[in-house]
């Protein structure tokens, strides 16, 4: 992982055999980024993202393994208990320009990925909400 701070902003390269949530909070700890607005681009091997089911308030995991483009990386960046808390969908294509995606677990860069961070001076929070299960923004 290559990382270069412009003023507002944080690019992030991770190369390939990188993993991108890994990656994507230690770049935040090193840069000592507290709230951000992530997007980016890549390609991925091997990814897991989930959609979440409120009846059980957990997530469905599903895991995709081939060669795949990642699309799009939206999402952000935010605190909780004092550490990055990394919040990021990712929508990928397939081998036929078929796209999927969710909620990003993690993926395993297969070429590169490169993440750009739009870094704001607030902290946002996250606090647990027990009605629907997930870490919600603090406002």
């Amino acid at each position: 992982m290559k990382t270069k701070l412009d003023n507002n902003f944080l690019f992030i390269r991770i190369d390939r055999g990188e993993y991108l949530v890994e990656s994507l909070k230690k770049a935040c700890i090193i840069h000592n980024v507290k709230t951000a607005h992530v997007s980016g681009i890549g390609a991925t091997d091997c990814f897991k993202c989930g959609v979440y089911n409120i009846e059980n308030k957990s997530y469905k995991e599903i895991e995709f393994n081939g060669t795949f483009e990642i699309l799009s990386l939206s999402g952000s960046v935010t605190q909780k208990n004092n550490e990055p808390y990394i919040h990021v969908h990712i929508c990928a294509s397939d081998e036929n320009g078929s796209a999927i995606g969710g909620h990003l677990l993690d993926a395993r860069v297969s070429v590169t990925c490169e993440l750009t961070l739009l870094l704001s001076d607030s902290v946002i929070k996250r606090f647990f909400d027990e009605s629907i299960g997930i870490n919600l923004l603090e406002l």
